[in-house]
């Protein structure tokens, strides 16, 4: 997938250890270390759920799942836009999305199919 609207400036860069993907307050995607804690974008039927809860990247699903949702990330620009406003009704900026670089490499496998998407 190339998702060309949506990376910040400077990302991806491969960062030579697993990376996982957060949407900045900015509505962007960047790299970041997959044990800094953020909240999680949660996909519902109705939109996007943003959780209070912060944790590492690897608690995502399960995070999602407690509040009857699937981590997930927006597969367009309009649903990045969503996303982005979503976050801007609470007081979260930046948040993790079902997608990371398991190599380090720069190498994204195809993100899972989810979230009512």
């Amino acid at each position: 997938l190339a998702f060309i609207w949506s990376w910040a400036e400077g990302h991806p860069v491969p960062a030579n250890k697993p990376s996982c993907v957060s949407q900045n307050a900015a509505g962007r995607w960047q790299l970041a270390s997959c044990t800094e804690r953020r909240a999680f974008a949660c996909k519902r039927d109705q939109g996007w759920l943003l959780t209070t809860t912060t944790e590492s990247w690897a608690f995502g699903s399960d995070v999602c799942a407690a509040l009857g949702a699937e981590f997930s990330l927006p597969r367009t620009a309009r649903d990045n836009k969503t996303l982005q406003e979503a976050k801007a009704q609470t007081a979260v900026s930046d948040v993790w999305l079902h997608w990371q670089d398991v190599s380090g490499r720069g190498d994204f496998p195809m993100p899972p199919r989810g979230g009512g998407l």
